[in-house]
């Protein structure tokens, strides 16, 4: 009884004090990053009118993975996206893996749009899924 009753209370009271800071601290990685990559990817496209899907970055932190493609399942017509992706973190923040921040290119025009797998609250405002 008292076992269950002490867990209760660290998971309740006291993981949310630890995981928040490093949920905000991924997240943030996962936006500069990702942000970073598109604002180079823009430039380029914008230059040559091609989406630059062999760009290397070089930007890649251990746990967000950059990549450029013409496509991604789940956003609108584009024709360039430049997606990040939470990878490998661990317990506490473990439900932020596989996550996916997405900067993607409105044909036709000069304007990116982003879109999101993160939640309202995690996902910057302008960001969020459908």
């Amino acid at each position: 009884g008292i076992f269950a009753f002490a867990l209760v209370v660290i998971k309740v009271q006291f993981l949310p004090i630890i995981a928040k800071p490093m949920e905000n601290e991924v997240l943030f990685d996962a936006y500069d990053i990702t942000k970073t990559a598109q604002n180079k990817v823009a430039l380029i496209y914008q230059q040559t009118g091609q989406c630059p899907v062999d760009l290397a970055l070089n930007m890649n932190s251990d746990n967000i993975k950059v990549t450029i493609d013409t496509r991604t399942a789940g956003v609108p017509e584009t024709d360039c996206t430049v997606t990040g992706t939470i990878q490998d973190v661990r317990f506490p923040i473990r439900y932020l893996n596989e996550q996916t921040l997405v900067f993607y290119h409105v044909p036709d025009s000069d304007h990116w749009r982003c879109t999101s797998s993160l939640n309202e609250k995690q996902a910057p405002a302008y960001c969020i899924g459908d």
